[in-house]
């Protein structure tokens, strides 16, 4: 069967849209001039002064797998302050897995991420490394795994679909959420690691991943994931958004469910649509992100069912504009989330929260589509997608929904892209 590597499909083969919605271009310019007159924007910051190094980062590496320490291990650890990376050291475990990095910078608004390349798998701090106040010792133990290529401990903890509309499109965004309840990285058969599909009538279809093209690849009318899926990782995301074209008041949707699920949501933009199903019930209602979704819950689901979810009411659907943005334009989701962090995100905020904050935010208020979408690798695109993704992670944190630590080494990761961008 061919395989092939994949960012996006299309529905017309000269439409060169790298997403399945357009971006808002025209906000580019006085979104670039808030954030250069803000106090925390990098082109208005001194340099910042040099922060005492007297800090000593100590800890230990041990395979969980073997509960053993895992010995001449090569570790990095990368430190970042406001928009730019200002540590970047390596090391190499001794006999007992012991590792230290010393004459650090120790001021607590630095957050430190350590790094561990075993067996082929790399592995990340689960939480971002700080000082405390006052204090210049700190330690961190990183975990290493042994490797199967059995999937016996995977399955999918939370499956999150949500649908906002735009005329004639329904916008979908789907996100799996995997867990791996053994002891070692399931890295899969051939590299694979996650195969599942997608509704037959889906188009514009777009992974979220760090690098496009460089995780997920086509296999016939299914899509596999490449990444290796860690144990304990519950929050690990495999999101992806689409489009559904309709031409009738009434549209089926059904989703292959490719594992059993634990928990399932599906939230629905209140417009004017109405969901049926035997599958999910309905939760609530909620406000999130300056948008009402209907929230429905269900679980049950193994491997093999189809959750089908029917709307109806399409002809009679509401759109409206986001306050100061042209109705041809559409928000642009985030291509290229760095993952770790979107984990770290997912347990700051909340599975569902992040989802609609982070991931989901440009499906909220779809606007009518250009006939002509920009090339999301070009660099003044991807400035604009930053810049709505620290917007969102502002509001989040405002609003108490984010922890200060997330929040800032999120806010931090993000500005260094976009100053990196600005730079060019």
């Amino acid at each position: 069967m061919s395989q092939k590597s994949i960012s996006s499909q299309h529905a017309n083969p000269t439409d060169s849209a790298l997403s399945p919605l357009s971006s808002l271009l025209s906000l580019l310019p006085l979104l670039l001039i808030l954030l250069i007159l803000s106090p925390t924007a990098h082109a208005q910051e001194p340099a910042p002064s040099t922060p005492e190094q007297s800090g000593v980062l100590a800890g230990q590496v041990i395979n969980h797998t073997t509960d053993q320490p895992q010995g001449n291990l090569e570790v990095t650890l990368r430190g970042f302050q406001d928009d730019a990376e200002i540590v970047n050291l390596a090391t190499f475990t001794d006999n007992e897995g012991c590792y230290t990095f010393e004459k650090l910078p120790t001021e607590h608004t630095i957050f430190y991420i350590l790094e561990g390349t075993y067996q082929n798998v790399a592995y990340v701090s689960d939480e971002p490394i700080v000082f405390t106040p006052g204090s210049t010792e700190t330690t961190f133990d990183l975990k290493v795994y042994e490797t199967t290529t059995s999937d016996e401990a995977i399955n999918i903890s939370q499956l999150h679909y949500i649908l906002a509309f735009a005329p004639g499109t329904v916008n979908v965004a789907q996100i799996f959420v995997l867990n791996n309840q053994g002891n070692r990285t399931y890295i899969g058969s051939d590299g694979q690691t996650f195969t599942f599909a997608l509704p037959q009538n889906a188009i514009n279809i777009n992974f979220q991943e760090e690098f496009p093209g460089a995780r997920f690849i086509q296999m016939g009318s299914n899509y596999a994931d490449t990444a290796p899926i860690t144990p304990n990782a519950e929050n690990f995301p495999v999101a992806v958004t689409y489009d559904l074209p309709f031409d009738t008041d009434t549209l089926t949707i059904d989703v292959p469910i490719p594992g059993r699920v634990d928990s399932l949501n599906v939230l629905l933009t209140e417009q004017g649509a109405q969901l049926s199903s035997d599958q999910v019930q309905f939760m609530d209602t909620r406000q999130m992100q300056g948008s009402t979704f209907a929230i429905y819950g269900g679980a049950g689901l193994v491997k093999g069912d189809t959750l089908s979810l029917q709307l109806n009411n399409l002809d009679n659907l509401e759109f409206t504009n986001i306050p100061g943005v042209p109705a041809s334009a559409t928000l642009a989701p985030a291509q290229t989330a760095n993952q770790d962090l979107l984990r770290w995100l997912i347990i700051g905020l909340g599975g569902l929260a992040i989802v609609v904050a982070i991931v989901v935010y440009p499906l909220l208020n779809p606007q009518l589509a250009q006939p002509d979408r920009p090339d999301y690798n070009d660099p003044q695109t991807r400035q604009q997608k930053l810049l709505f993704l620290l917007a969102r992670l502002d509001e989040a944190f405002e609003a108490g929904d984010l922890a200060e630590q997330v929040y800032r080494q999120a806010r931090a990761r993000y500005k260094a892209e976009l100053a990196s961008l600005m730079e060019e």
